[in-house]
């Protein structure tokens, strides 16, 4: 939730057919990643790559053990 929280709910909901959400277990905790390409035709490969910065935008988020959320990565689009 944090990181759709971080990107924007309204941009991600308008988005959501090129949105991608992972998450997996880490020693640091669960480890939350949401991305979003601009360009339908990438979101499949972009899911199989294992460089972040490939996405247009993304947040990445830890959540740790007590319930507390630590922001990761992030490449936000700007609102206007």
């Amino acid at each position: 939730m944090a990181c759709l929280k971080a990107i924007g709910e309204e941009y991600a909901l308008a988005n959501k057919d090129n949105m991608i959400f992972s998450c997996s277990d880490t020693e640091q905790g669960l480890f939350c990643f949401l991305g979003i390409s601009e360009n339908a035709y990438e979101s499949d490969s972009l899911c199989l790559s294992k460089n972040i910065d490939d996405w247009d935008y993304y947040a990445s988020c830890y959540v740790l053990e007590n319930d507390e959320v630590v922001m990761d990565k992030c490449k936000l689009p700007t609102l206007v």
